[in-house]
């Protein structure tokens, strides 16, 4: 099986998909348990949340600047046959060779074009875990701020509830 080329990325897909390993790096802290904040947690959310959807508009770009050169390189091999069978018309030795090279070629831009289905596909499913880990810290961010408010108000109402005599009662000194 032929080996499949891999296609340089324009610019902006580079710079988005620097920001993956960015995210990554974030939710690695976050589910190693460095950093637990509600707030960060949800900073952490919107932050994956912005490197899948560039990620996702990188990979866009990618294969449909993949599918534009297939499609050119589709017609240049088209050509290319049209050429040797003008050049070579008289010769009906060349001719069956000239359409087997053609069809080989055909094949090379299939397989290529499945293979990079296949990334699609897998790129795909990197996507949606990492949107899952973005909902996830979304919804513990969203539990812990719920908690924490929780805390204060419960705090809050003890500190308010307390009788007077409880606030001016002295402490008893330490023997």
């Amino acid at each position: 099986m032929a080996r499949p080329r891999f296609r340089s990325l324009s610019p902006r897909s580079t710079v988005r998909l620097v920001a993956f390993p960015i995210g990554i790096v974030i939710a690695g802290f976050i589910v190693s348990g460095c950093v637990s904040t509600a707030a960060f947690e949800l900073v952490a959310a919107d932050v994956l949340e912005a490197a899948a959807t560039n990620l996702e508009q990188a990979l866009r770009e990618y294969h449909a600047e993949s599918a534009a050169a297939d499609d050119s390189r589709e017609r240049d091999i088209a050509l290319a046959l049209v050429d040797r069978l003008r050049r070579d018309g008289v010769d009906e030795k060349l001719n069956p060779q000239h359409v087997s090279d053609y069809l080989a070629a055909l094949e090379r831009i299939r397989a290529d074009r499945k293979t990079a289905d296949l990334r699609r596909d897998h790129s795909n499913q990197d996507l949606a875990v990492l949107r899952e880990i973005a909902g996830g810290l979304r919804t513990a961010g969203l539990d812990a701020l719920a908690l924490e408010q929780a805390a204060d108000r419960y705090l809050y109402e003890a500190l308010a509830n307390q009788t007077p005599a409880a606030k001016s009662s002295p402490r008893s000194p330490k023997p």
